[in-house]
């Protein structure tokens, strides 16, 4: 360290980092002790995002595919049911589409809020003794599913159990179909 540059600069050093908070190595040791955020809720998306085909009829039953984790306030969740049309009568007529999420055990959640945009796909659930369900995400796959039902992952988003209005449980949900019986 003969260079006279080399001594002022690490003559400088201490100065500079005291004045500035002091050593790099505590901060990084209280940034690990802050919990982390909560995970932000999906955006809708930015204009002019391509919002992708949705299928021309969607009617049938999803459930959460079994192949992945699913935490136990969802494995309450029997199955979410979709459907465009309804009864009048004796007669079968097509509605804009509706449905609800059937638990294993208790009333239906009925869906409320329900929009699609395209491919995209969100809906809230009316609350029954303070619960209430909220999902945002996409189809992945098109087409008439009643008639030629999908394979696979079909409807893909976030799946969030709503306790009093604030998120108690929070998953990544796929969706697999049968168009039922």
């Amino acid at each position: 360290m003969s260079h006279p540059i080399l001594r002022s600069l690490f003559a400088v050093l201490p100065l500079v980092l005291f004045a500035c908070g002091g050593d790099a190595a505590p901060k990084a040791e209280e940034a690990a002790r802050v919990a982390p955020a909560p995970p932000a809720a999906p955006t809708p998306p930015a204009p002019g995002v391509d919002k992708g085909e949705a299928p021309s009829d969607p009617f049938g039953y999803y459930f959460l595919d079994a192949e992945k984790p699913i935490p136990g306030w969802a494995a309450e969740i029997d199955h979410l049911h979709l459907s465009t049309f309804d009864m009048k009568g004796e007669e079968m007529v097509t509605v804009p589409l509706y449905g609800f999420i059937r638990p294993k055990a208790g009333d239906d959640y009925r869906l409320v809020d329900l929009q699609q945009d395209g491919a995209l796909f969100s809906f809230t659930t009316q609350e029954i003794g303070g619960v209430a369900f909220a999902f945002e995400g996409r189809f992945l796959k098109t087409g008439n599913f009643p008639e030629a039902p999908p394979e696979g992952v079909v409807l893909s988003g976030r799946l969030r159990r709503l306790q009093g209005g604030k998120a108690t449980g929070e998953m990544n949900a796929d969706f697999v179909y049968t168009q039922g019986d």
